[in-house]
């Protein structure tokens, strides 16, 4: 092989280099333009966190009574990313029937749960900060647990009474993000008491872990 024909293979091997190089980049330029945006939208999503929080008590709304009111949290793991358009939702009500077993009871729903400062707080709210929901209250001499929902369908009690064991199921959603399904365990005997140690005696409320 002559010198013409070294240089001329090796002017075809750095086309083909070149020609490669071309082809890469066109292949990449396409896969950023199809998937670039949902890669950026994972990125940059909110990270919903639904936990159970502390119980406060205050004076009933339009009453001179007393009441309990339980609490959930909305968490945003990442504050960086503010999640639009959070609600709060009840989706499941459980019930243990006579066999012991858990039985649901269907409702028209999911249906969204008040936030705490309901009159400050606009249903569909932005969430960098935490934010809370209130999904139940008991007033003072009543006798039962009542959820706290912005409208109640006509197939769902939104009552329970003592010694009626019922599980409860929420999630929070935003417009591009959910969070963990929340699974709360509810039990009371009936009896209503002002301290926080002595009502935790009476009211168990605690999450169950799926």
């Amino acid at each position: 092989m002559n010198e013409y024909e070294i240089r001329n293979l090796s002017l075809q091997e750095y086309s083909l280099w070149i020609n490669g190089f071309y082809v890469l980049a066109t292949l990449l330029l396409a896969a950023i333009a199809i998937w670039g945006e949902r890669i950026r939208q994972r990125w940059l999503r909110p990270k919903l966190r639904l936990v159970l929080d502390e119980p406060t008590l205050t004076f009933h709304s339009g009453s001179e009574n007393k009441a309990w009111y339980y609490h959930l949290r909305v968490v945003n793991d990442k504050r960086t990313s503010p999640a639009i358009t959070v609600r709060v939702l009840f989706q499941r009500m459980l019930k243990k029937g006579p066999d012991d077993s858990w039985q649901e009871r269907r409702f028209t729903g999911p249906v969204q749960v008040m936030w705490r400062c309901s009159n400050d707080t606009p249903r569909f709210t932005t969430i960098g900060p935490d934010e809370y929901s209130t999904f139940a209250c008991i007033v003072e001499g009543k006798k039962a647990l009542e959820l706290r929902l912005y409208w109640y369908p006509n197939n769902l009690t939104a009552s329970i009474p003592p010694h009626e064991i019922t599980r409860l199921q929420f999630r929070a959603v935003s417009d591009i993000a959910e969070s963990n399904v929340l699974t709360i365990e509810v039990g009371w005997d009936g009896h209503w008491e002002q301290g926080s140690t002595e009502m935790a005696r009476h009211l168990i409320i605690k999450e169950v872990k799926a």
